[in-house]
């Protein structure tokens, strides 16, 4: 059986294809427009409350921005001040989740006070992360107020 990343959500425009061994799998189709670029990333818009954060290492983040709260999803690498980049585009409390905890997904943690973490990636962290880790289980629901 294959596992292949879902990512299926109101904001993008789906199309439904089929994978290999068929199963469904669903493929992003999403217009992107420029919002900032430096050195060490780019940012696209994908709609007006999510962006695509894509480093020059090759490394993706993503910024869901709901009513509340914003959503930063991994941290990447190789981003200098990236807490001060995420402010650039949205002023709302932001919640940090790490899919993973491998230096390409939770490299620039260290510029945010708090993070979600699923605990089987605790042991990945090694202490070397001084802030706040809340700990989600499978089923977890962010709260951020989508709009």
């Amino acid at each position: 059986m294959c596992a292949p990343m879902l990512f299926k959500q109101k904001f993008l425009r789906n199309e439904k294809t089929i994978c290999n061994c068929s199963h469904s799998v669903w493929r992003i189709i999403a217009v992107r427009t420029q919002v900032f670029k430096n050195d060490d990333l780019q940012i696209s818009r994908l709609e007006n409350f999510a962006w695509i954060v894509e480093t020059s290492d090759n490394t993706t983040m993503y910024i869901i921005e709901g009513k509340d709260k914003a959503l930063l999803i991994d941290t990447g690498t190789q981003c200098d001040s990236l807490d001060a980049v995420i402010r650039y585009l949205t002023q709302k409390p932001l919640q940090v989740v790490i899919t993973h905890a491998h230096g390409d997904h939770a490299g620039n943690i260290d510029f945010f006070n708090e993070i979600y973490l699923h605990p089987g990636d605790s042991a990945l962290l090694q202490d070397s992360y001084k802030g706040k880790v809340n700990f989600v289980e499978d089923g977890y629901v962010f709260d951020w107020a989508a709009k």
